[in-house]
């Protein structure tokens, strides 16, 4: 095991971005087409559920600009209400020698109701009736939603309208004050009003929210252009490590543990929803040949590797060799400046069987350790990889990336800073009401912070950026001190929507902006 130089975090981050980005100019935008079916019984009879099928368009990203229809939405004149409908430019309906009270009476020529294609007709005949009603305008009922036929263009409720029914023929009396009053397109939706004809519903780049299903399904869309979600392997190496769940024959050996990070880091990257996790299972480590061959076959799978063990300098810590030495990894930082998860590589590689680039990120067995580094590092590769947002070089794709939401909250609570590296404390936010009454972002621990306690993760809204402590200068954080903290995606149900900011408006990314070759831990990558 070499010694590698500790890297900042915001540097660490840059870095990460730096090789995603180029990643992705090298392969291009994947994209792939998801099917959506408005016909649920035709649905049921393949065999699939429409439930399904919408839920799995939640939270991709739109890869193309979705447009309506060049009638828009709704393509016809549709009644707001049940009542009737007349035509306002029909001088009888103004101008009649039948009143009724101060009222004019129409005679209801045929029934539309929502949904029907064709108009429901009077079937009975009276001569003595039709030459009455030849006398008087015409109007149609009409029930909420149905189409509005010419020449009719405008809707009367049915609430200000009296009925009378003579030998099956409907006359309806309204009053004149309602006429005079009555405007064109009066309880019409016109063609195009909910949505304007070609404008756009779904804008590239765009994720996919529950009323861009709505939106889709009354534009008739059948299918949607999603860019692809990158595929991530993950790996537990240890040979104490067994699995929960399998056949329950599990001989649990004392000194075994079972893998948690395994279970955990799928569960944390599905909540994403930026990636397709698979877990690789777990892999010994004294076995050098088989490690080789798992791994090569994995980097061959997947998009993003991630192993967690085997990375620190102990004896039996050889995933750095694997990659390096057996399958010709690069690696771009070996060490964090952080707790927790100081072991931390980083590498990448390109294999001459596909010759498509990988991201490998090598992080430590403590779960605590190896979910703090999936949030920082990982989450923001991901998000830009499902973004699939491709710039002009690498270094605008960096400035414009998507990063943790930030956020300013006091301590209540005195925390002992590590006198060794910056910290990255885990804590739950809330609201108070301060002493000046005004609304305050406070944070509390969520207890003692070793790697290993994976219950500091637990109720965690985010990590506290700590600075590293000074022996007998500021050994502990006091209360009442207030530090930026990374939101993680569980607090923003919790304190309200904190959107994630771009890499060049950053707090915690300070003034590591990306140029490429700023970092010095490794060689340069031109645009």
């Amino acid at each position: 095991m070499s010694y590698h130089p500790m890297v900042p975090v915001p540097q660490a981050i840059i870095r990460v971005l730096t090789e995603t980005a180029a990643m992705m100019i090298k392969r291009g935008t994947q994209t792939e087409t998801i099917l959506i079916s408005h016909q649920h019984h035709h649905q049921q009879q393949q065999g699939s559920n429409p439930e399904q099928e919408q839920q799995s368009l939640l939270g991709r990203i739109s890869a193309v600009n979705i447009r309506a229809s060049e009638l828009g939405y709704p393509p016809y004149n549709a009644s707001i209400m049940d009542g009737y409908a007349i035509d306002t430019d029909d001088d009888m309906a103004h101008v009649s020698d039948d009143h009724y009270e101060d009222c004019q009476l129409f005679h209801v020529k045929d029934r539309v109701y929502a949904g029907a294609a064709t108009q429901a007709h009077e079937t009975y005949v009276d001569i003595d009736m039709v030459e009455y009603t030849n006398l008087l305008p015409k109007s149609i009922y009409v029930t909420t939603g149905a189409v509005i036929p010419a020449p009719y263009n405008a809707v009367i409720p049915m609430e200000e309208v009296d009925e009378t029914d003579v030998k099956e023929h409907r006359i309806i009396s309204i009053p004149h004050h309602t006429l005079a009053s009555l405007k064109r397109n009066s309880w019409i939706r016109p063609i195009g009003c909910d949505i304007k004809p070609d404008s756009i519903i779904l804008k590239k780049g765009e994720r996919i929210e529950p009323v861009h299903i709505g939106l889709l399904a009354q534009c008739g869309i059948e299918k949607v252009e999603v860019t692809s979600l990158p595929s991530v392997g993950i790996l537990s190496t240890g040979n104490e490590l067994y699995s929960v769940g399998g056949d329950g024959n599990v001989d649990v050996a004392l000194g075994t543990i079972p893998d948690a990070n395994g279970p955990v880091l799928c569960s944390l990257l599905s909540s994403y929803g930026s990636c397709r996790p698979k877990f690789l299972g777990i892999a010994r480590d004294d076995d050098e040949d088989a490690l080789t061959t798992i791994l090569r076959d994995s980097i061959l799978e997947h998009d993003v590797i991630i192993t967690t063990g085997g990375i620190s300098m102990g004896e039996m810590d050889i995933i750095e060799e694997v990659l390096v030495n057996n399958l010709g990894c690069k690696i771009h930082f070996g060490r964090l400046n952080m707790k927790p998860g100081k072991p931390t590589t980083f590498l990448s590689t390109e294999l001459v069987a596909d010759s498509k680039m990988r991201l490998i990120f090598a992080m430590p067995g403590n779960p605590v350790s190896a979910m703090v580094c999936t949030e920082l590092l990982i989450r923001p590769c991901l998000d830009m990889m499902h973004l699939g947002a491709i710039g002009e070089s690498v270094t605008s794709m960096v400035n414009n990336a998507q990063i943790h939401a930030e956020v300013s909250a006091t301590l209540r609570q005195s925390v002992q800073l590590d006198m060794s590296r910056p910290e990255y404390h885990r804590v739950k936010l809330g609201y108070v009401i301060n002493k000046l009454g005004h609304l305050e972002l406070v944070a509390d621990s969520t207890g003692v912070q070793r790697s290993s306690r994976l219950m500091s993760m637990l109720d965690a809204d985010g990590l506290m950026m700590l600075p590293q402590g000074v022996k007998g200068d500021t050994p502990r954080a006091e209360v009442g001190e207030s530090f930026t903290v990374l939101l993680s995606r569980r607090a923003f149900g919790n304190i309200g929507t904190f959107r994630g900011i771009l890499v060049k408006d950053s707090m915690h990314l300070g003034r590591c902006i990306p140029t490429i070759g700023l970092l010095g831990i490794g060689e340069s990558r031109a645009d």
